[in-house]
């Protein structure tokens, strides 16, 4: 996050500078944070949904949608995989 920037805001701003995207946050999904040994991060996850743009992908190598059931299907990171889990449950 930058000065003076919320989380929301940030998410606003990271979405459209790394996917073209604008959205619109609906609520808070889960907070996780995990040391990786060289980094602490802390991750701060938010439904939300895409109002304008098209996924246009320039920081990352792709993207893919899945269904919410097939999440931890994935290899993914710990931070991700306990966001992952909260969404799932919410779900049900």
């Amino acid at each position: 996050m930058e000065v003076n920037e919320t989380p929301q805001d940030c998410l606003v701003r990271e979405l459209k500078e790394e996917l073209n995207i604008n959205v619109s946050i609906s609520k808070f999904c889960n907070e996780v944070t995990h040391d990786y040994g060289n980094m602490n991060i802390n991750l701060i996850a938010y439904y939300c949904t895409i109002v304008d743009g098209k996924i246009r992908v320039s920081v990352h190598d792709k993207y893919k949608w899945v269904k919410i059931n097939d999440l931890l299907k994935y290899d993914l990171l710990p931070t991700d995989v306990l966001i992952d889990k909260k969404v799932k449950e919410e779900s049900l």
